[in-house]
């Protein structure tokens, strides 16, 4: 890449990156990533993702022999190499004489010609042995490094692609030289591809390859799907290993090979896909019925025009035709139409102006944002028909200027010879506004001169790389002869190092600026003062012959000549400078500087003279103006007790121009009030009336004017700019910054223009807000001014931006409505009604007159700044269809991602009637795609199904109906929408937050779980669920405390179904329960024999053996000891035991 600095191109793009092959023989080359020698390019980084070792190339591509033309070729070798490196030969300018070759069965024959190019040689090869040129060139570069070596030798042509070179032992005598290793390669894939003398890789089959010469790296089946690929596998018999293919076009371990691997990857680089394109590659121009967009059609995919200057660069690529909208959802989306296609012959072109200019690389079409696989695919038919507009350049004419395009940005360029040290193309083709504009503006590439921009203001950019600006007494005849013009954004992204000086020192040289250029000077001692600049700084700008020693000096305006000797300067007058002449032989003629070069010496206050009968003068030029009093002589920086008496000889040299008013007019330019030795700018001089100072003014000079330190302008109420990028708001509450967004036509049809030093002086309090409450009105920004608005519509006043009283004040108030409104920002044609709050979304035109006429509303459309309805929230719950045709709800300021139709069939909605709505204004955060389950800020998830949604307590039973556990946060208002459903359970027990639980059993039996039941086993697997969700749990009974089944009893314990013997509980009853209500419980391990039992919440123990007998503890420890049983106690439901 060029610098990011905008001043001089200081870094290189990238070297082209290149690695040796190998040829049928036993060739193999463990290069490193950069050949030696190589041009500079801007080569894109390799993933190898699309590589497949049995399918490097497809046979069509390798041998579709017209993706190319000798001067295409031609073109692309010039664009690799501009330049060649002294007393060498680069492939661009290598001519040689071919040789006749008598035609055979794999090539047609060749008539050899004198003094023959490289490129035409390629390209008569290529069409006499059916073979792609882009192959051929592709073999050179990874052979040998051909296409982008700045200094060859001889014997990279003699071995150009390796044929018949073995790597122990010399080349074939009959294979020596370019045309003989283009031709005789060529031909040697035709042989390849025939299959009838090299049948080890043939093709449909799987065979072992190796990684490396080293039989010990091993090797790997690869199954050989096509000619193509079996050729470069006799031409290069390794495939490369992993580490190969993770290093780009590095270097990978000891056992990688680098041929095939390079071959794919110089291939996809400069011409794209190795594969062969779709079968057909026709484009079409197809016009939706009902929305009207139109797109170009390829293939299976749509690109969308995104203007209708777009769409007209494909005019003559197909016929437009109008198809029903269920027609294009046929195909799908790729994005908007890029300027450039590929064809299926294999180039790339810019459609542009009405031509096609051929793109040579897939470098430089990164370059200008396109990436060649990404392209639409044309058929070359289609693209033949437009006029050829040349070959894609770096550097591109438009917009009135020259641009260098790098990277996706245009910096702007004025002396593209510069890019030829760099080894970049200096060639330049023109392209349209339209599509300059699309580029963002990057940082200049300026060599040290002098700059100006249309208004006329000039910039001096030095040798120390730093921009300054030229100040009125700085544009001298030279500084402004030698200005170049260039856009003043440009010049806004230098590093910018204040206002040029006029007196420097670079270096140990000192340096006034004269109408000539730089002075070199050096008799001025401590004279003036010198700003200190590196050695050399202002070798860039015009310069005028030394004046070293003593000599005469006056400044472009003034009157007043000094004598420089020694130090010091002197006044003198033209008597005096005739006697110094002739007694110290100092050269007559007068030295002329800059105004104010001289500094404080001839400063303003210096221009004030007083005459022998004691009037006050102020001197510009060769005009005198008297002063009114010696008040206004003290705001010029004068007293006139002290100021220089004038003779009347001195004062003959100027012209009286009557009295100089208070107020002053430089010449062309802004109003100033001069008070305090500074010079205020005024705009409107009437609001000086109040303090007795009138509109009258005096027309002075600007070198004058700006002599004078700057201080605050005088202003009222309102919007001013500085002329360039910087605009405020002033009014009593301060100065406002007015931001890019907020300069509607109500802000700048108001905005008066102050000078750039005036205007720095304004300290800005901050960004003026585009919606803001001040002077209890809540007020919002508009094309036409400030709309006032009820701060309800919006959800109230903190929408808005606290101001502090006439904060609002200097722009107009375009209206007021305190009712519900329409609205849209400046960037979106979307337009929302405001009320209650929430933005809502009127999809058309019909839709808006409605709600106006049903409503009582007015139609108008407030068009607003961008960025102010962010932060709005939507009412949730909506859903629309954005512009790309995403399925959108809203979730308050946040969005979520609809999958399908049938995502919003569960919200209880149909795609059919859903709005089509754009939503960017509201700046709504995209929250991702919303996930089957949606979780609110605590419970359980929920299922939205049918418009309603149903509690989720255990997600994991969801899997058999393929729906996954994960679910979207989402806010709880969302949820709200939707009224609830049943919830989705399944069998087990559930709790409401009250401390109610129910059980569910297999068969789907709710049964109610009384306090006293709700054993331990229940409690700790019961799963909670809201009280609405549980209230849906109709119970049809309560669960029974014993329970009998199957020929057992059960008592329901803290572990569950305890079973029990019926004897032991002599005089209990034990009611029959179906299975689902004994499966729906965990079963307790047994316990038939005699046992100590307990209620839940009762102490008294029982012995339960042959009956109910109630024991105290010292009974339990003796009956235990003696009779054997088990001392724990097992706890069963309140009411088991009775």
């Amino acid at each position: 890449m060029l610098a990011v600095i905008a001043i001089f191109v200081t870094a290189l793009v990238p070297v082209t990156i290149s690695a040796g092959s190998a040829a049928a023989s036993q060739k193999v080359v463990a290069h490193t990533a950069t050949t030696t020698g190589s041009a500079p390019s801007s080569m894109r980084p390799m993933t190898l993702a699309g590589f497949q070792a049995g399918n490097i190339i497809s046979d069509a591509v390798f041998t579709n022999n017209s993706t190319m033309s000798a001067q295409q070729i031609q073109d692309f070798f010039n664009a690799k190499v501009p330049s060649c490196q002294s007393g060498y030969t680069c492939l661009k300018d290598f001519r040689v004489t071919s040789q006749n070759r008598p035609a055979d069965g794999y090539c047609s024959g060749y008539t050899g010609v004198a003094n023959e190019s490289a490129a035409s040689i390629i390209y008569r090869v290529s069409q006499s042995c059916n073979i792609n040129p882009q192959v051929l060139i592709v073999m050179l570069q990874k052979e040998q490094g051909l296409v982008t070596h700045t200094w060859p030798s001889s014997w990279r042509y003699d071995s150009a692609l390796g044929q018949g070179c073995p790597d122990d032992a010399p080349c074939d005598p009959s294979y020596v030289g370019f045309f003989q290793q283009i031709y005789g390669a060529a031909r040697q894939m035709q042989i390849y591809m025939e299959g009838r003398w090299f049948t080890w890789y043939a093709p449909g089959n799987t065979w072992s390859i190796l990684y490396n010469p080293n039989q010990a790296c091993g090797s790997g089946p690869v199954f050989v799907s096509n000619k193509a690929t079996a050729a470069l596998y006799y031409y290069t018999p390794y495939q490369p290993n992993a580490a190969a293919l993770a290093a780009g076009y590095g270097e990978g371990d000891g056992c990688s090979a680098y041929g095939n691997r390079n071959f794919y990857n110089y291939f996809t680089d400069w011409f794209g896909s190795t594969q062969s394109s779709a079968p057909s590659a026709a484009a079409q121009v197809l016009q939706d019925s009902t929305s009207g967009k139109v797109y170009l059609v390829t293939g299976t995919v749509k690109y969308l025009f995104s203007t209708a200057e777009r769409a007209v660069q494909f005019t003559w690529v197909s016929a437009r035709r109008v198809v029903s909208s269920s027609d294009l959802a046929k195909y799908s989306d790729a994005g908007t139409v890029p300027r450039a296609v590929r064809t299926d012959a294999g180039n790339v072109y810019l459609l542009d102006s009405g031509r096609k200019i051929w793109v040579p690389s897939c470098a430089l079409a990164t370059d200008y944002g396109w990436a060649c696989g990404s392209l639409p695919l044309v058929a070359q038919a289609q693209v033949n028909i437009y006029p050829d507009g040349g070959t894609l350049q770096p550097t591109v004419s438009a917009l009135g200027s020259s641009w260098l395009i790098q990277s996706g940005s245009r910096r702007e360029i004025v002396d593209r010879s510069i890019l030829a040290q760099y080894g970049m193309s200096t060639g330049i083709v023109t392209i349209s506004d339209a599509m300059a504009s699309e580029y963002s503006l990057g940082d200049p590439v300026f060599t040290p001169g002098i700059y100006k921009d249309s208004t006329g203001a000039m910039t001096a950019l030095l040798q120390n790389g730093t921009a300054y600006k030229v100040s009125a007494q700085g544009q001298v005849p030279a500084i402004v002869s030698a200005a170049k013009r260039v856009t003043a954004d440009s010049i806004a992204r230098l590093r910018s190092g204040g206002t040029l000086p006029l007196a420097v020192r670079a270096g140990t040289q000192t340096y006034l600026l004269s109408v000539d250029g730089w002075m070199a000077v050096d008799a001025y001692g401590s004279a003036i003062r010198f700003a200190d600049l590196p050695a050399g700084a202002v070798a860039g700008g015009p310069s005028a012959p030394a004046a070293l020693g003593a000599h005469f000096v006056r400044e472009q305006s003034g009157i007043q000549v000094f004598l420089v000797s020694g130090g010091t300067l002197q006044l003198v007058n033209a008597d005096q400078q005739r006697w110094i002449t002739a007694t110290f032989g100092v050269r007559p003629d007068v030295r002329i500087v800059a105004d104010s070069a001289l500094g404080g010496i001839a400063a303003p206050a210096q221009r004030l003279v007083r005459a022998t009968d004691g009037t006050a003068y102020l001197i510009d030029g060769t005009n005198r103006y008297r002063f009114r009093s010696c008040a206004q002589v003290a705001d010029w920086g004068g007293d006139c007790t002290r100021l220089p008496t004038a003779t009347a000889s001195d004062l003959s040299q100027t012209t009286d121009k009557g009295t100089l008013e208070l107020l002053v007019r430089q010449s062309g330019g802004a109003t100033w009030l001069v008070q305090a030795g500074k010079r205020r700018e005024v705009v409107e001089p009437g609001i000086l009336a109040p303090y007795g100072i009138g509109s009258a003014t005096t027309t002075v000079s600007t070198s004058l004017v700006e002599a004078l330190a700057v201080g605050a302008p005088v202003l009222g109420s309102g919007v001013y700019t500085d002329g360039g990028s910087g605009m405020l708001l002033v009014n009593g509450a301060g100065a406002y910054r007015i931001p890019q967004s907020a300069r509607l036509t109500g802000v700048t049809n108001v905005a008066r223009q102050l000078t750039a030093p005036s205007f720095a002086t304004i300290a800005a309090r901050g960004d003026l807000p585009t919606r803001i409450y001040s002077d209890n009105r809540a007020l919002l920004l508009t094309q036409q001014g400030w709309f006032q608005v009820d701060p309800a519509q919006y959800g109230g006043t903190k929408f808005f931006t606290a101001g502090d009283p006439g904060a609002w004040v200097g722009v107009p108030l375009a209206g007021t409505d305190g009712r519900p409104h329409f609205v849209r920002t400046v960037s979106s044609s979307q337009v929302y009604l405001m009320s209650g709050g929430s933005p809502q979304v009127i999809e058309n035109d019909a839709a808006r007159a409605w709600a106006s006429s049903y409503f009582g509303l007015s139609g108008t459309v407030w068009v607003l700044a961008d960025g102010t309805l962010q932060g709005l929230a939507v009412a949730p719950g909506m859903i629309w269809k954005s512009p790309d045709a995403k399925l959108m709800i809203s979730d308050g300021t946040a969005s979520f991602r609809l999958g399908t139709c049938s995502d919003v069939a569960a919200f209880g909605k149909t795609c059919a009637t859903l709005p089509q709505a754009d939503v960017s204004a509201l700046g709504m955060r995209d929250s991702g795609p919303l996930a089957a389950l949606l979780q609110g800020s605590s419970g359980n998830p929920w299922l939205i199904q049918s418009g309603q949604r149903r509690e989720v307590p255990d997600p994991s039973i969801l899997a058999i109906y393929g729906i996954g556990s994960t679910a979207t946060a989402v806010s709880d208002a969302l949820l709200k929408v939707l009224p609830i459903g049943d919830p989705v359970v399944a069998a087990g027990a559930y709790r409401s937050t009250a401390g109610a639980m129910r059980l569910m059993t297999s068969t789907g039996r709710v049964l109610d779980v009384p306090a006293a039941a709700q054993v331990d086993a229940l409690k700790s697997a019961a799963k909670p669920l809201s009280d609405d969700s549980f209230a849906k749990l109709k119970p049809s009974g309560a669960i029974p405390v014993r329970a009998a089944y199957g020929g057992s009893v059960y008592l329901l314990s803290s572990q569950g179904w305890l079973p029990v013997s019926a004897a032991n509980y002599r005089g209990l009853a034990f009611g029959d329960a179906p299975a689902d209500v004994i499966s729906a419980v965990p079963v307790a391990p047994p316990a038939t024999a005699a046992r100590f039992v307990r209620e839940m919440t009762q102490p008294q123990v029982y012995l339960a053996s042959g009956g109910l007998t109630p024991v105290s503890d010292a009974d339990q420890a003796w009956i235990s000891a003696t009779y054997g049983v088990p001392p724990t106690v097992l706890i069963v439901a309140d009411g088991a035991l009775h």
